[in-house]
């Protein structure tokens, strides 16, 4: 390995590189993501999370520790809010982007808006999270890590728009 090293990995594995301008295939993970969950599509949304993938929820009691675990959650929340006549929608907010060759750390911030069925008010949620979207050997790109807090709505309202992150959408 030429170069300096710490623990036998190469330095520059270790630093993050600056995010493009043109990081269209990280952000259409969320485009993606967002649609899944509007079409209530439990299909579409599987191959957006890496084999292992893991979710730590806003309740924080407990970690999800399997792509099939999410998926399997997922799809009771989907079915239930088609059979009800719910909806949700995902809005995203990426505030900072740290790029580590093929994995990106996002932060930022979400809005959601759910309702679990026709007869019930939709509420809206906003969250601060983290996303941890990594290359898989296909290609293409998925969440292996992904972990959401409370926040006040006005953090989301308030955040600013950074060329060439996710916003809105």
């Amino acid at each position: 390995m030429k170069g300096p090293t710490v623990f036998g990995v190469a330095v520059a594995l270790l630093l993050p590189t600056a995010a493009s301008a043109d990081d269209a295939e990280a952000n259409a993970l969320y485009a993606r993501l967002s649609a899944a969950h509007a079409a209530l599509d439990t299909a579409a949304l599987e191959p957006l999370y890496a084999p292992g993938a893991t979710y730590l929820p806003r309740s924080g009691r407990f970690a999800i520790q399997s792509r099939e675990e999410i998926v399997r959650r997922e799809r009771a929340s989907h079915d239930g809010m088609r059979a009800n006549g719910g909806s949700i929608e995902l809005r995203f907010r990426v505030t900072d982007r740290k790029r580590f060759g093929d994995v990106y750390v996002d932060n930022g911030y979400m809005r959601t808006v759910i309702s679990r069925s026709k007869s019930e008010p939709a509420t809206t949620v906003t969250s601060k999270f983290i996303l941890v979207m990594a290359r898989q050997p296909d290609g293409r790109w998925a969440l292996v890590s992904d972990a959401d807090s409370d926040a006040p709505a006005d953090a989301y309202d308030g955040a600013r728009s950074v060329a060439g992150l996710k916003f809105d959408g």
